[in-house]
Formats: structure tokens, sequence, C-alpha cells
């Protein structure tokens, strides 16, 4: 009982604490570059028993990636299309682009621009066969290509 009772020291193999470790990240936002903090577990002090390891661990999990990472719904993203791209276009088109956006912002709007991929679109598309003709559907895609496919260009995505 006395083995149970007395505290182990704070690198014993049984003391398992989690490592946490905290960095900051560059992000583009709807309001241009910012910068956010995260916090990560990187493991216990079992799994990480030195400093090197921790920070080798950590090193991993940050990638250092080369382009800022995106947090812009796709509803910020076509309310800059609509200032930066429709005025140069016709406006028979820029009002059936408008019209046809409108059911793919109803499903995507709030999402994350960086979050929206191939299945999901066509997951969208399948379930809207179902109330829309063809032509409709092809409006849909269309739309919502030329919507992404711009936030490709200009980085976003």
């Amino acid at each position: 009982m006395d083995s149970l009772c007395h505290r182990l020291p704070r690198f014993h193999p049984a003391a398992i604490q989690a490592l946490k470790s905290l960095w900051r990240e560059d992000v583009v936002t709807a309001s241009g570059p910012a910068r956010r903090q995260r916090q990560v577990k990187l493991g216990t002090i079992v799994e990480l028993p030195t400093k090197r390891q921790a920070r080798d661990k950590l090193r991993e999990l940050m990638g250092a990636p080369e382009v800022p990472r995106t947090e812009m719904t796709l509803q910020e993203v076509a309310e800059k299309f609509r200032q930066a791209r429709m005025p140069a276009m016709k406006e028979s088109s820029a009002d059936y682009l408008q019209r046809k956006l409108r059911a793919p912002m109803a499903a995507f709007g709030g999402r994350d621009v960086s979050m929206i991929g191939r299945f999901e679109v066509e997951s969208f598309l399948a379930e809207q066969a179902k109330k829309y003709w063809r032509n409709t559907l092809r409006g849909f895609r269309s739309s919502l290509s030329s919507l992404l496919g711009w936030a490709v260009e200009c980085g976003w995505s």
C-alpha cells in the first residue's frame, strides 16, 4: 500500500504527462493575412523522453507550409469575385452566374473554401438532381467551377 501512496518523480516512466506545444502560423482571411496561435499535444513523456525528441516531433507537426493556409468561406470568396470579376463580364453572363450560384451558396456558403472538394460538389449535384433539370445542374457546376477556379488562381484554396 505504501508504494501506491508515494508520489512518482516527474520524469519517471509511469508519470504520464502530456507534452503540449504552442506555435504561430500565418493564415489568409477575408480581411487579409493574419497570424493564429495553435496548441497541439505532442505526446506523453514516455513517448518523448528528451527535449530533442519533443522538438523533432513539433518540427514534424509544424511542417512549415510554403503557402499560408486560407481561412475564407465560400461566401467571402463570392463577394470578392463579385467585386473583382463580375464588372468585366457582360451583364447577362453576370446575372446568369449569380442566379446559378444561389443554390450552391445555400449549401456551401458558410464552409471554408479549402474544405470544399470534388466529393462534396458531386454529392451536392446528385442531391439537387432530384429537384432540377440537367441543364440547371450544369449551370450550378459551371458557376461553382468558375468561382472555385478563380479562388485557386488567387491562391485562396
